[in-house]
C-alpha cells in the first residue's frame, strides 16, 4: 500500500473498517491515526504551530505563513472567506469533533465545521456539514483558487469519497484546516498533507 494518511477528522465517515481496493479490510481509524502524527510533526508544521501558539500566548495576532494568502485577481468573497478562516486560526479555535451541526463555533470546530463558519463569516450562505455533502456542492477543479475546498482521501475511496478530511485553501499551495493531533486550526501547505494520502481534490464552490 502506498504512504500511509494523514488525517483524522471525519470520524463519522469511518465504520471501523474500510476496504481498499483489492486490497482487503483494513483498520482506517489506525490508519488515520498514525498518518496524521507522520504529517503533524514535520519540521515545517511544528515551527508553524510554535509560531502560532507564541503569537497567541502574548495576545497578538500570528503572522500568516509567507505567501500563503497571495493571489492575484481574487474576488472581494474569495478574500472574505479566507480571511474568515484566519480569524479562527488567530482565534486558537480548538478541535472538536462534531456528531452533527453542533458545536460548531470559536469555542470548538472540526474540519467540515471550519468550512462552514469560513463560508458564512465570509459571507456565502450555509455549507452543509458532511464532507461529502460539501464537496457535492460545487465541482470539481485543477486550478483552486483562495476559498476553494480541498478534500482528501486517505485510505483509498477515491474521488467519491467518502473523503476524510477537508480545508479552505488560501492560495499559493496553502490550506487552513482543524487538527486532530495539534488540537487546533493549523495553516499549512496542501503538499504537506497530500504527501500522506491516496487522494487530493479541489472543489470550486463559490464559482
Amino acid at each position: 500500500m502506498t504512504a500511509v494518511v494523514a488525517m483524522v477528522c471525519a470520524m463519522s465517515s469511518l465504520s471501523g473498517t474500510s476496504v481498499i481496493a483489492d486490497a482487503g479490510p483494513v483498520d482506517a481509524a489506525g490508519i488515520h491515526a498514525a498518518a496524521e502524527k507522520a504529517w503533524a510533526t514535520h519540521p515545517d508544521v511544528v515551527a508553524g504551530m510554535a509560531a502560532l501558539r507564541a503569537a497567541q500566548a502574548a495576545g497578538r495576532e500570528a503572522t500568516p505563513p509567507p505567501g500563503a494568502t497571495s493571489e492575484v485577481g481574487t474576488t472581494a468573497l474569495r478574500g472574505a472567506i479566507v480571511s474568515a478562516a484566519q480569524w479562527y486560526w488567530n482565534y486558537g479555535t480548538p478541535y472538536v469533533w462534531s456528531s452533527g451541526w453542533t458545536p460548531c463555533n470559536r469555542y470548538g470546530a472540526d474540519c467540515e465545521c471550519l468550512n462552514r463558519l469560513a463560508y458564512w463569516d465570509g459571507g456565502w450562505g450555509q455549507l452543509t456539514y458532511t464532507l461529502q455533502g460539501q464537496a457535492n456542492t460545487g465541482r470539481y477543479t485543477g486550478s483552486p483558487r483562495q476559498g476553494d475546498l480541498v478534500f482528501w482521501d486517505y485510505d483509498g475511496d477515491g474521488r467519491f469519497g467518502p473523503y476524510d478530511h477537508t480545508g479552505v485553501y488560501t492560495g499559493n499551495g496553502y490550506v487552513l484546516h482543524a487538527s486532530t493531533y495539534w488540537g487546533q486550526v493549523a495553516w499549512t501547505t496542501v503538499a504537506v498533507v497530500s504527501a500522506e494520502a491516496r487522494g487530493t481534490y479541489y472543489v470550486n464552490i463559490i464559482g
